[in-house]
């Protein structure tokens, strides 16, 4: 009897932990889809100085945002989005790549391959959130949560050059509406 007893407990103890849980996964998933509006999350103005300002050239954008250049700005080539990471072909002619999601990861972490790419790809003009936008991105909650995770290194990101102002390496900004910025090589 008193084993049983102790039982319902402990399954009583594990039902609260479990929906503790579940309710602040959906809690983290509701507060992060009700962020994610175009107006918040994607460069809207930055997509209205390229279509306004027809720059030619090959565009290199963050992973994240890709997809919706691509929509926003019809006819202009960009570097990657967000179909890309299974994307690997064979035979590339020496401007191309065979896996360009990988050599997007190497570019974002290493200054001297991003240098070596943009000249590969002809890339002339680079998109990317301004550095204190990609650092202070997330809500004060989720930014606890990522600092904690970080000291303790279970999420690690290597963006280096996604986190730096791009004109300390020869770039020159011609855009910069406080969120996004608009680099040309």
């Amino acid at each position: 009897k008193y084993g049983r007893e102790q039982l319902k407990k402990v399954k009583k103890i594990l039902f609260l932990v479990i929906l503790c849980v579940f309710l602040f996964e959906i809690y983290i998933n509701l507060a992060s889809a009700f962020s994610l509006s175009e107006q918040k999350f994607y460069p809207m103005q930055a997509v209205k100085f390229l279509n306004t300002h027809r720059l030619n050239g090959n565009l290199f954008t963050g992973y994240d945002y890709g997809g919706y250049v691509l929509w926003k700005v019809p006819g202009k080539k960009d570097f990657i989005d967000g179909r890309m990471p299974s994307w690997r072909r064979s035979g590339t002619y020496s401007n191309e790549s065979d896996y360009i999601f990988k050599d997007y990861l190497k570019m974002i972490s290493d200054e001297n391959f991003f240098k070596q790419s943009l000249k590969k790809y002809d890339i002339r003009y680079i998109l990317l959130p301004t550095p204190q936008v990609s650092k202070n991105k997330q809500k004060p909650l989720f930014a606890k949560i990522d600092n904690y995770l970080r000291k303790f290194e279970f999420w690690r990101t290597n963006s280096k050059v996604m986190d730096e102002d791009l004109t300390k390496i020869g770039m020159k900004e011609i855009y910069n509406d406080g969120k996004f910025v608009i680099y040309k090589n």
